[in-house]
């Protein structure tokens, strides 16, 4: 009894719990009521809200900390900043090992380190624990924040799509590993010692001597600061060359390189130039690309398995691409007004979207004429011109708004666009003095309005808008990527003084983290990043004393961030712009049958654009392609006519209902009282069976963009036609027999009650026997009994005096 009521308790838990049920109960009721009570706290849908807030606070706290703070305020005197920091770090090492305790004790000791992400947890908080413990691993506090990778959805299938395409690109890695061995164990060979040269340290120059003659004058023989001495510094080299930063600097040296402990001389090795060129194009652009290249092809054959959006995304993304396409083109029918009806004659003219965007591309040519300190002529030729463009679109949106009325104008989003620009045209015009500069840059939103024109720039522009999710979160890896490292770099290179620094300064260092930010940004484009390389391990004179020195970890830091931050993520990006070409390709093909949907409509609808009659969408049912429709009779004529569509449709081959009936008893497409279709439902339908989507409690609104919500209890159109069904075989029936009609009512005073009713009625019971093939749709969830295919006011309807009045009504 106890065993059930605490599997009761946790998984009749309106969450479904993360943690699994124990395995054996023991007979003590306080460890079982302890245990119980750490299930209940863990899987509480606000303990992890907690954690994540707890996550991000103490992400502030590392972001304002610097390497000057105390480490241990007990044994030292601190200020009031070191304190709060000490005592915040302190509270988050404890409450962070005590989430981790009571999640091992929930699930039991080892099925917790069972998931790749617990143990990734479970590493995080050991490091954040030594880091408060020992002062030297201070720097691995910042490792908390990666916690929040597993409590964001969003970050967490990027991580996981990552993670799960390197091991697929194992041969690719295989072979840039042997071209870099290549070419490294060739370097050794050819540039060992060679790069050395004759240093004079109080003047900073090189000297002409060899190594016996340098040192006998008294100056030192120095190594540069990447050579091919051995396999590690030529993988330094290597990669300098392979990231394209500074590479030409280190072939020049092998240039001029003669042999081991001599002076170099300009030119006195000019084939060595080959090794390096040779590596740039293998090494460099063919190494990189062909990684970057094998990643997005990875991501393209897999791109169901590994995606860097979460299922809700996806579904956003539908639904955009759902969205563009459909909607009904309504229409403005012409006004009753005479001038009013010449307008929107005007307005159907291609001639004049053509001559709007004539007049947005010669403004834009206008625009990109101005230029600092131009001819006062040409100030009045630009202030007249822009005056000109003005009024042509303020007169556009005019006639718009008395042409199709101002509602009507409204209702669309670019036009709504437009309309903005002018206002803001206008008052840039109105208020033309110091200060209204930025309303007349609001003049270049203009060049946005060729995006609605040009079909080939609205794709464009509507797969990088489809790219978006991914893009955020592969941003948002990114920037913790940054924080992560930032916060590093202010506690391992933040006490490095800058003054004869090498490749640090004022606006590129580490001292905190509003300077560490753009450092990492300039590292990310590559921009001077062997300079700060070098600027990190730097080390003055009495820099131990204050503890000033550089480090020569900077090297593995600078490595780990290219690889991770410019060659990882970024390229990651690139293959996700791409990725999105190549599926807008794909969609293109299922949204085609929203096209074909969409076409036929407006051909087959009738009165309401947005409303058609049930008889009407049978027929469009029927000469839809498969899998959306039937697809009988898909000719070229019936996409374009549909008189074909109807002819067809009352045609034999058309006329089995059962098979009718089976291909929409899925699809669950209301109908009204009336007994219309709305285009919406229709499209949600066709929606739900394309894109493999359940209809759930919730509503395919949910699931698909904006379209209505529907639900499995409503009256459908399968339902109408097997009720027209039984109606005409009922009808057929009485016709063959017909039945005695009942007795007309008596006329009395008082209408006895029903249950004191003594007059017995003789009729002829018919039975209709329903046929087997109607029964699965009659027996399903959705259709309960035969009084559900009538509203309740017709069912207690007191005219309904017979089978035919109740089923024909």
């Amino acid at each position: 009894v106890y065993k059930r009521q605490y599997q009761r308790r946790v998984h009749g838990h309106r969450h479904k719990s993360l943690i699994p049920p124990p395995i054996t109960l023991t007979s003590h009721h306080r460890t079982n009521r302890l245990l119980n009570g750490v299930n209940r706290l863990i899987t509480h849908p606000l303990f992890e809200q907690f954690i994540l807030f707890a996550i991000l606070t103490n992400a502030v706290f590392l972001a304002v900390d610097t390497p000057y703070t105390k480490d241990n305020c007990i044994r030292e005197s601190c200020t009031w900043f070191d304190l709060m920091l000490w005592l915040a770090n302190w509270f988050f090492t404890v409450l962070f090992t005590l989430e981790m305790i009571m999640k091992i004790v929930a699930y039991r000791g080892l099925p917790y380190f069972e998931s790749s992400w617990n143990r990734m947890d479970a590493a995080v908080v050991v490091a954040g624990l030594l880091g408060s413990v020992i002062p030297q691993f201070k720097v691995f506090r910042v490792l908390r924040t990666l916690r929040i990778v597993l409590r964001l959805r969003s970050m967490r299938t990027v991580v996981t799509s990552l993670a799960a395409a390197l091991p697929q690109l194992g041969n690719v890695v295989v072979i840039l590993c042997f071209i870099w061995i290549v070419f490294g164990i060739l370097g050794v060979q050819t540039f060992k010692g060679r790069f050395h040269n004759c240093q004079d340290e109080d003047t900073d120059t090189t000297l002409p001597f060899g190594k016996s003659e340098c040192v006998a004058r008294g100056y030192s023989w120095k190594r540069p600061k990447f050579a091919f001495d051995n396999l590690v510094d030529a993988f330094m080299s290597l990669l300098v060359l392979g990231v394209g930063e500074g590479w030409a600097d280190i072939m020049w040296a092998a240039v001029d390189s003669t042999a081991a402990y001599e002076a170099p001389h300009k030119d006195a090795n000019p084939m060595a130039s080959l090794f390096f060129v040779s590596f740039v194009v293998f090494g460099g652009f063919f190494g990189m690309n062909i990684f970057v290249g094998s990643l997005i092809n990875e991501f393209s054959i897999q791109h169901d398995t590994l995606s860097f959006m979460s299922e809700e995304q996806r579904n956003w993304v539908r639904a955009v691409r759902l969205a563009t396409r459909w909607k009904l083109e309504a229409g403005t029918p012409a006004p009753a007004l005479k001038f009013r009806k010449v307008i929107w004659w005007a307005l159907q003219k291609p001639y004049f979207e053509f001559s709007i965007t004539m007049c947005i591309v010669l403004n834009m040519l206008l625009l990109a004429t101005e230029h600092y300190q131009q001819a006062a002529a040409w100030d009045t030729v630009l202030i007249y011109a822009n005056y000109v463009f003005v009024s042509v679109f303020t007169g556009e949106a005019i006639m718009k708004m008395l042409g199709f009325g101002v509602r009507p104008y409204l209702r669309d989003n670019w036009n709504k666009f437009d309309a903005c620009i002018v206002v803001l045209s206008l008052l840039g015009v109105a208020f033309n003095g110091p200060g209204t500069s930025s309303f007349r840059i609001f003049r270049v939103g203009r060049i946005f309005r060729l995006v609605r024109r040009a079909k080939q720039l609205h794709q464009l522009f509507t797969t990088l808008l489809h790219a978006l999710p991914s893009l955020a979160n592969i941003v948002l890896i990114l920037l913790l990527l940054y924080f992560v490292f930032g916060v590093m770099g202010v506690q391992l290179f933040g006490r490095i003084p800058l003054d004869g620094n090498p490749g640090l300064n004022d606006n590129a260092n580490f001292r905190n983290l509003y300077r560490a930010i753009p450092t990492l940004y300039q590292i990310t484009t590559t921009e001077t990043w062997v300079d700060m390389m070098e600027g990190c391990q730097f080390r003055p004179l009495g820099c131990e004393a204050r503890r000033e020195c550089g480090t020569n970890w900077a090297q593995a830091y600078f490595v780990l961030f290219l690889i991770l931050a410019a060659f990882m993520m970024l390229n990651t990006i690139v293959s996700v712009v791409l990725q999105n070409f190549d599926e807008a390709g794909v969609d293109d093909d299922v949204l085609a049958y929203f096209d074909i949907l969409h076409d036929r409509w407006e051909a087959v609808g009738v009165t309401q654009i947005e409303m058609m009659p049930a008889n009407r969408f049978l027929i469009l049912f029927r000469t839809l392609p498969k899998p959306a429709g039937l697809g009988i009779g898909c000719t070229e004529a019936t996409q374009t006519h549909h008189t074909s569509a109807l002819e067809l449709a009352t045609s034999d081959k058309c006329s089995d209902y059962i098979t009718l009936i089976t291909a929409l008893t899925p699809l669950h497409i209301p109908i009204s009282t009336d007994h219309n279709v709305a285009y919406d439902q229709a499209v949600t339908a066709l929606a739900r069976r394309l894109y493999n989507l359940s209809l759930s409690t919730a509503g395919a609104a949910s699931q698909v963009a904006s379209l209505p919500a529907q639900r499995e209890n409503f009256f459908a159109v399968h339902h109408w036609l097997a009720a027209k069904k039984i109606s005409r075989a009922i009808k057929r029936r009485h016709q063959r027999h017909p039945s005695t009609p009942p007795p007309p009512p008596t006329t009395t005073a008082t209408t006895p009650p029903l249950t004191t009713t003594t007059t017995t009625t003789t009729t002829t019971t018919t039975t209709t026997t329903l046929p087997s093939s109607l029964s699965p749709i009659f027996s399903s969830p959705s259709f309960s009994s035969t009084a559900d295919l009538l509203p309740p006011p017709l069912l207690f309807s007191p005219t309904c005096q017979s089978p035919d009045a109740l089923l024909s009504g």
